[in-house]
């Protein structure tokens, strides 16, 4: 009698082939794991190499954020509002004829720009003309991008024939209505 396990040749061939497999596979698995394990150990290791060489070479330090924020609340403080253009207008008054720009939207900002021409101004008129241009520099968000001055007649007899000054307005812009920022 025998007693024990009995099998074909082709199934003991067969056994041994597929625990060679099995074996095989389990070796596989270990390799591609200590390999992605010194991988992800070299991937730290450079991330933090260079999270540490951004950290000192960065502009973006707390005190210089402190600085650029306080900058763009300086900057913001010097922009007109939406009436900063009637404002201009008014300073120039109705001796002056005034021709002005659509205003053109770049983000949070609007800007205008027009001119202003006086016709045949008076050697009096220039204390004025310069009055104007000081209290035009005091409004919040305008200035003088060209001063302009047109001269006639000959050489004897030379006069001043228009006097125009350009004008640029930079104000915040709020909605998308085209007449005001």
């Amino acid at each position: 009698m025998n007693r024990g396990f009995t099998c074909s040749r082709d199934s003991a061939l067969l056994a041994s082939a597929a625990a060679a497999a099995a074996a095989g596979a389990l070796l596989l698995w270990a390799h591609l794991g200590s390999t992605l394990a010194a991988h992800l150990g070299r991937s730290a290791s450079v991330e933090g190499d260079l999270l540490g060489r951004i950290a000192a070479r960065s502009d973006y330090t707390s005190e210089r954020l402190a600085s650029l924020r306080a900058e763009v609340g300086r900057l913001r403080s010097h922009l007109g509002d939406a009436g900063a253009w009637e404002s201009v207008g008014r300073v120039f008054g109705v001796r002056w004829r005034s021709e002005a720009g659509p205003w053109v939207k770049t983000g949070d900002l609007a800007t205008r720009t027009g001119s202003f021409s006086m016709i045949s101004p008076t050697v009096a008129d220039w204390a004025k003309i310069l009055e104007t241009i000081g209290k035009l520099e005091a409004i919040p968000g305008a200035g003088v991008v060209e001063f302009q001055m047109k001269a006639g007649g000959g050489r004897e007899q030379g006069s001043l024939d228009t006097v125009r000054v350009l004008v640029s307005v930079r104000a915040r812009a709020n909605g998308s209505d085209s007449t005001n920022p």
